[in-house]
């Protein structure tokens, strides 16, 4: 039966294959595929100091990589088998990184990374061979950094910049052979990232000690990035092709089996990349005894901010704050703790995903929430045997 027209009866879906008379005794595959791997890896490294002060680094790995796949069922029928020849990857990735001793606490650097994550075949049959494979993707990181190790109030200090471009960046999509729908693994324009990180730890005195982490992350897609998996949600159909909120227009890249505007992502953020983020702890642990009984006490703060379900930046959703202390005394193989978590019953959604569309095809389809834990209090007795 199809939801839109109940009193019609479409074509029997490929679901019914996997109909069996009793499904504990028989499951039907639905795909089963075998991936052989073979790789051959090169690591060396070179470390040279300048001087007393200065380091200086450098990495390099080159890989090559055979993979062989054999599809032996993909929609509860059999595939192709071995046909698609092996393929090799080759990739090389390095990292140069230099190192500045300020002074016997201080030290600042600057490095260039690249990283990578192998290719791949797709196993569908029928696809163009240039979609019967995808390619590695990669990126560059570009980082400057800081470190002071101290003894004094500020215990220690990190702070870094970077800078990450990401290419070739793997991602499911629809094959341009025309009849083909199953999702395949291309590869698109990428991700560029800017951010900052800081951590630190004070001690104003001997059993008082503050920690603060703060991130700050600014992820974005490139120019030319399409998501043809966010159609339904910008409210995209073949009786609509606008959008009140998403930024539409026609596939940068050419396939038949694409619709004629799809939602673009220029400049948006990812899915689920929260943009702030930071954590403060205030740690007790005083020497005093009573009866022999030593205290200690712990505060947490943590705050992120909203995330989008999607990347069309729709469905914002996880934006908290939450604090959570804890409060123990000890003597000897024992010790007592009560402890409290979102001590503020902060309530926030903590996960949001939408319906599975085979069942919503011609309406919007609904958006589940999944709420986190509200204020929770307990207490810990323990006993160590020593």
């Amino acid at each position: 039966m199809l939801p839109a027209t109940p009193q019609l009866v479409g074509p029997l879906s490929i679901s019914n294959r996997s109909l069996v008379v009793d499904p504990n005794a028989t499951q039907v595959d639905r795909q089963r595929v075998e991936n052989r791997q073979r790789s051959y890896a090169v690591f060396g490294t070179l470390d040279h100091e300048t001087s007393d002060r200065l380091r200086l680094r450098a990495e390099l790995r080159a890989t090559r990589e055979r993979t062989a796949l054999d599809s032996q069922v993909v929609n509860f029928q059999p595939s192709f088998g071995s046909a698609i020849a092996p393929h090799w990857f080759n990739d090389v990735t390095a990292r140069l990184s230099a190192e500045y001793r300020a002074t016997a606490n201080t030290r600042g650097y600057v490095s260039a990374a690249r990283g990578s994550r192998p290719g791949g075949i797709n196993s569908t049959p029928n696809l163009p061979p240039a979609e019967q494979v995808y390619q590695p993707e990669y990126n560059w990181t570009w980082e400057l950094g800081l470190r002071h190790r101290g003894a004094g109030l500020l215990r220690a200090l990190d702070l870094t910049a970077y800078y990450i471009d990401w290419r070739d960046t793997q991602i499911n999509g629809l094959p341009s052979q025309p009849g083909l729908s199953n999702l395949i693994v291309l590869n698109t324009v990428g991700l560029t990232t800017r951010g900052i990180e800081l951590a630190a730890e004070l001690e104003p005195a001997d059993w008082l000690r503050a920690q603060l982490a703060w991130s700050l992350a600014d992820p974005e897609f490139r120019a030319g990035s399409d998501d043809y998996g966010s159609s339904a949600f910008c409210g995209l159909s073949a009786q609509n092709t606008t959008s009140s909120f998403c930024t539409v227009g026609p596939p940068r890249d050419a396939n038949p089996n694409l619709p004629g505007v799809v939602p673009w992502l220029d400049s948006n953020a990812p899915g689920r990349a929260p943009r702030v983020t930071w954590h403060a702890a205030l740690i007790a642990d005083p020497p005093w005894k009573v009866a022999d009984w030593r205290g200690w006490a712990r505060v947490d703060i943590n705050h992120q901010d909203d995330v989008y379900e999607r990347q069309i930046n729709g469905a914002r959703f996880g934006q908290r704050t939450l604090v959570d202390a804890r409060l123990g005394v000890t003597r000897d193989a024992w010790s007592v703790e009560l402890w409290g978590t979102n001590l503020t019953d902060r309530s926030y959604v903590r996960a949001s995903f939408a319906r599975f569309p085979v069942f919503y095809p011609t309406q919007p389809r609904p958006i589940d929430n999944i709420y986190a834990d509200g204020r929770r209090m307990g207490l810990t007795v323990r006993w160590t045997h020593r």
